[in-house]
């Protein structure tokens, strides 16, 4: 533009679409603006400085982007398509252009090439619907963008088709349920050495490819929700790892050197299918935060040497399997105390009680315990159990494989006690069913029971050899 141009002080509406001008530094001087029509490589092109002022001093709050050509519209007699962007996220170098509706995204031209004179470091094209189902970006001009984010917009086979310099921190292409990676990483992932934080859940992939190291200063990763088998040993390699999620996929193992991810602070390993842990686990002395419900782990013994754990989510059969020595190391050198049991809900369990040998989950409102794994093999020495007040998914208590079981507590559960889904352990000295309904079919093996309780269960009958009887005190 010439320089003459900012001696139009009067112009209240401006449009520039495809007029290939991205020094627009000019706009600041244009006092009476009230609308700004640009596309996406001039929008990019606005410095904070120039947003700042046309916010503040032109009381213009908002462009509107045009993704389309003119002339295709015009021919059709339709207006041109438009998304409006605040500029208040752009003074803060943020490009938000979420659930656009028909959002084209063209490599820039020519004359933009080496013009890039913006300072946009965040963009989020989330859930827009890109035409023809493909995302292609240009921006290997864009030098100062940071961060980017491309969730939820069903991109095809081809999918994602990106230039983008080499100090990207933070990307996020998370559900984008496309074969298009093959069932693998994009190769354009691995070409950002700078690269912190990836997020690749609910992607469908399947493989996680051994390059997976050559990011070297990824601290965050998410790769939940996804049908991946296998991890690479070179992941253990990223040493600034200190975040990651692998929750819902179908593992069956951990790497052997996941020790050596000696930064790791938080791990999600749940609802996959990893019986053991590799030895080197115990090596992951910073963990802060550690999920390990329905993974089909059961030996927790090595929870006391994480000396910083703070937060622990089990699921019923890991938390009967933990020893009281290791209850005990865990409260009075972990600083931790309370356990985050898994039943659909999670209540709070109080590691003191556990200390005792005392599981007591009360009044659970959506209490599941159903039969153990085929893999299960109980190791805890759990003497007490209080499952008073809980609501039962479904009426199935089946305990009996916990042998050192002394003390049951189920009241108003609103049990069957007739059910043949109640097994219990036959070394139990004291029960008390009280508050639920059916006749006493459950104890008929209990020749170690010394007290029973078994008020307000509308009892018919008993079913209780007397020999039994004659034994309770």
């Amino acid at each position: 533009m010439p320089d003459s141009f900012r001696q139009l002080e009067s112009i209240n509406e401006l449009k520039l679409v495809h007029c290939g001008c991205y020094q627009l530094d000019f706009l600041s001087e244009l006092k009476h603006l009230k609308y700004l029509t640009v596309d996406f490589w001039q929008l990019v092109s606005i410095q904070w400085q120039t947003a700042s002022q046309l916010h503040d001093c032109l009381q213009i709050k908002s462009v509107y982007l045009n993704y389309e050509t003119c002339h295709k519209h015009c021919t059709d007699g339709k207006d041109i398509p438009t998304v409006v962007v605040d500029l208040e996220e752009l003074q803060h170098g943020d490009i938000n252009l979420q659930y656009c509706h028909d959002l084209f995204f063209p490599s820039p031209p020519d004359t933009f090439k080496h013009k890039y004179c913006g300072d946009v470091i965040k963009m989020d094209l989330s859930g827009s619907n890109f035409r023809n189902k493909t995302l292609k970006i240009g921006f290997s001009d864009c030098h100062t963008l940071l961060e980017l984010k491309v969730v939820f917009c069903n991109v095809n086979d081809r999918g994602l088709e990106t230039e983008l310099l080499h100090n990207l921190i933070q990307l996020d292409i998370s559900r984008n349920e496309s074969r298009y990676y093959n069932q693998d990483f994009p190769e354009f992932i691995f070409t950002q050495d700078s690269l912190r934080e990836l997020n690749m859940s609910n992607c469908k992939l399947k493989y996680v490819t051994e390059k997976i190291g050559q990011l070297v200063s990824l601290t965050h990763l998410d790769l939940s929700k996804n049908n991946i088998r296998y991890l690479p040993d070179e992941l253990c390699s990223i040493s600034s790892l200190r975040w990651l999620s692998l929750q819902n996929n179908e593992l069956s193992g951990l790497p052997v050197g996941i020790g050596s991810l000696l930064s790791l602070e938080y791990l999600n390993v749940t609802f996959n299918r990893i019986t053991n842990l590799p030895l080197s686990f115990r090596q992951l002395s910073s963990m802060n935060e550690l999920k390990l419900s329905h993974c089909g782990c059961y030996q927790v013994d090595f929870l006391s040497e994480f000396k910083q754990l703070k937060d622990l989510t089990v699921d019923f059969w890991q938390l009967v399997s933990i020893p009281r020595q290791t209850a005990v190391q865990l409260p009075e050198f972990l600083q931790i105390r309370t356990i985050f049991l898994d039943h659909k809900t999670c209540p709070n369990f109080a590691l003191e009680d556990l200390q005792c040998g005392l599981v007591k989950p009360k009044y659970c409102h959506a209490l599941s315990i159903p039969s153990p794994p085929a893999d299960f093999n109980y190791s805890g020495n759990i003497i007490k159990m209080d499952l008073s007040g809980s609501s039962f998914v479904e009426p199935t208590l089946k305990i009996g494989y916990i042998h050192t079981l002394q003390e049951l507590t189920v009241v108003n559960c609103d049990l069957d006690l007739t059910s043949n889904e109640i097994e219990l352990p036959a070394n139990l000295t004291k029960l008390d069913v009280s508050g639920n309904h059916g006749h006493l079919r459950c104890i008929g093996q209990q020749n170690a029971l010394q007290k029973l309780s078994a008020s307000s269960c509308a009892l018919c009958w008993l079913t209780v050899e007397i020999d039994l009887l004659q034994k309770l005190t």
